[in-house]
């Protein structure tokens, strides 16, 4: 009886987990693409102040958090097997998008320090 409700709560925990990375995707890629932007940080833009000084605080603590999350999330999975192969293709596509959005960000923010140091 134990190991169902702990099994249950994991299930949940796992579920939010997925939810909450999947609503943070976005905004993550969409700061990738705005930060490597030029254009972005000119008055030429359009974009507003605000976007900016948004952009700028807090790209680093939405990457954070989302490792934070992926690594949660790998926990969570090795805790509890998969019930069907239904839900083993779910948490590998999940876990896969996780894993290539973090790289994405990963691989920009390196190539944006790099920039700046050389120039």
């Amino acid at each position: 009886m134990n190991d169902e409700v702990d099994a249950g709560l994991v299930l949940t925990r796992l579920g939010l987990a997925a939810f909450a990375f999947l609503v943070a995707l976005p905004v993550l890629v969409g700061f990738c693409w705005l930060r490597e932007m030029p254009i972005f940080w000119l008055n030429e833009g359009g974009y507003p102040i605000w976007l900016r000084d948004v952009v700028l605080d807090a790209y680093y603590p939405i990457f954070f958090i989302n490792v934070v999350m992926m690594f949660y999330y790998v926990v969570l999975l090795l805790r509890v097997p998969p019930r069907t192969a239904g839900s083993l293709r779910l948490n590998i596509a999940v876990l896969g998008l996780m894993a290539a959005a973090i790289t994405y960000a990963g691989i920009y923010t390196v190539a944006d320090n790099v920039m700046v140091l050389v120039s």
